[in-house]
């Protein structure tokens, strides 16, 4: 428990927050700093204890959607609801935080189906596969050389990400050629994932796919032991403000261009890694993806699963009328025919396949 980090008397709200923000890794600390300068600009710096309620949340929340995005709104109020989260823990305030927040949609769940509902499945995982082997040969029109080249760029960063378990952005950008990778012949990679090394020092081992050989080919460094994989992050290394920094920075500028790779496959939306998602429905145990992810259970897993396919909607349901066709099925039906229909079925069979052939 982190209580005794926050176990002072007589804190005041902003004490508090200031305390909260500086036990914050870089990005949630700056978050969290811009949420408690947006609540001293709009309620000013006296507000106390007994001043919060779910009245004066709902009409914080109405002042900053008069001037912010909806999004921003939610931040700025998960930021204040970890705070009172402390608070309660700590006998400052009375009420429990989340009968603060009830119907205001700013937790996990609605986070998560967001997540969830923007997977990309395989087919189209695919295309974008092609689109970085070809270089987008077969789809640019009017764009610029240079254009062309960063667009292929990001897609291949994009596929690199994704095949790597859902790698995120900022752990492509510190990934280095570490002994792991030379032990393992050049065919797997070891890291922790950023986002959960506070909780875990569980290390991922990720295998280095064929498609993702090709990737490194055109974009990383040269391979050499306690160098970067990718060379994007070399100005900003060990300085987690700046490696805050130019990591949103290039996360920019992959989305910009994935937009453009976006329409010139016409996606409906822009790709997102759903390695979950897609392994899951391709039936791999959702142990192994969750072990693959470093979650610290199947429950965090779960919140990176999308809804079933159509695809699967249709087979699942076809099962009320048809049994599922599984090849012990087939087989056990072979061997209750007579030697010699066994025999005139493998010449049949034969026969078709060399049609598919022609």
């Amino acid at each position: 428990s982190n209580s005794y980090l926050y176990c002072m008397e007589d804190k005041s709200i902003y004490d508090l927050w200031a305390l909260l923000i500086s036990r914050k890794s870089a990005g949630t600390a700056r978050s969290y700093a811009d949420a408690l300068n947006r609540f001293t600009k709009d309620n000013g710096e006296r507000v106390q204890w007994n001043d919060i309620d779910a009245d004066f949340v709902r009409k914080w929340r109405q002042k900053m959607l008069s001037v912010l995005s909806r999004t921003t709104t939610n931040i700025y109020l998960r930021s204040l609801s970890a705070l009172l989260n402390v608070a309660f823990k700590e006998n400052y305030l009375s009420i429990a935080p989340r009968e603060l927040f009830q119907g205001l949609g700013i937790f996990s769940p609605t986070a998560s189906n967001s997540r969830k509902s923007c997977y990309i499945p395989r087919r189209m995982w695919y295309e974008l596969w092609e689109f970085y082997q070809t270089k987008g040969k077969s789809v640019f029109t009017t764009e610029s050389e240079e254009q062309k080249s960063l667009c292929v760029e990001s897609a291949g960063l994009m596929l690199f990400m994704y095949l790597a378990g859902g790698m995120n952005l900022r752990d492509l950008c510190l990934l280095r050629y570490n002994r792991f990778y030379f032990q393992s012949g050049a065919t797997q990679f070891q890291f922790c994932r950023h986002k959960t090394a506070e909780r875990t020092e569980m290390f991922v081992e990720l295998p280095i796919l064929p498609e993702m050989h090709t990737i490194l080919s055109r974009l990383a460094n040269q391979p050499k032991e306690g160098k970067l994989v990718f060379p994007y992050m070399i100005s900003g290394v060990g300085n987690e403000e700046k490696e805050h920094t130019i990591t949103m920075n290039i996360g920019s500028m992959i989305r910009k261009r994935m937009k453009v790779v976006a329409q010139l496959l016409n996606w409906p939306v822009i790709p997102t890694p759903s390695f979950a998602t897609n392994l899951i429905q391709a039936g791999v145990p959702k142990e192994y993806v969750s072990w693959a992810m470093a979650h610290a259970s199947s429950d965090v897993t779960s919140r990176y699963i999308a809804a079933y396919s159509f695809e699967q909607t249709v087979e699942f349901h076809s099962l009320l009328l048809y049994p599922k066709q599984t090849t012990d099925h087939l087989m056990s039906q072979i061997e209750m025919l007579k030697s010699e229909e066994q025999w005139q079925l493998l010449q049949e069979l034969q026969e078709y396949l060399q049609t598919k052939k022609e």
